[in-house]
């Protein structure tokens, strides 16, 4: 007689209402570490290992290099979510945020203005950003 299958565990967190509104504000607050303060905190809200761009899967310490060359470059930022987030469930650990927002960032020289739409994937069961992949819709440079 074969031995009866493992159960699969239970959820860790179950898609409920209250905790897609937990997974929306994560995000805005992740979106929004990246305004305006010299230092961009947005590293703080990585896990150890993240899909992060068009770079493949990376680890906290490259996010945080990244991050400190980006704001180096661009010392002025604001991001401003505009449409969403809206929160699809990949699995009951994970949500998928997808949002669209506007940007303006700028330094001595120039200041670059538009739009890109985001999806952040969340661990919900660690509240780690596990996934970024973003696509500029807009952009217009000023000298």
């Amino acid at each position: 007689m074969a031995p009866a299958p493992t159960p699969l565990p239970p959820p860790i967190v179950a898609p409920t209402p209250s905790v897609e509104v937990e997974v929306a504000q994560f995000v805005i607050s992740f979106i929004n570490s990246g305004s305006g303060s010299p230092y961009n905190e947005a590293a703080y809200y990585a896990d150890y290992n993240v899909a992060y761009f068009d770079k493949g899967f990376v680890n906290r310490a490259f996010i945080a290099t990244d991050i400190a060359s980006y704001d180096t470059r661009w010392p002025i930022r604001l991001y401003q979510i505009t449409e969403g987030p809206e929160i699809y469930w990949v699995n009951d650990r994970t949500a998928e945020a997808v949002l669209v927002a506007s940007f303006s960032v700028s330094n001595s020289r120039k200041t670059v203005n538009g739009s890109f739409k985001e999806s952040v994937l969340v661990r919900v069961d660690t509240w780690k950003v596990i996934g970024v992949v973003s696509q500029v819709v807009q952009k217009a440079t000023r000298y």
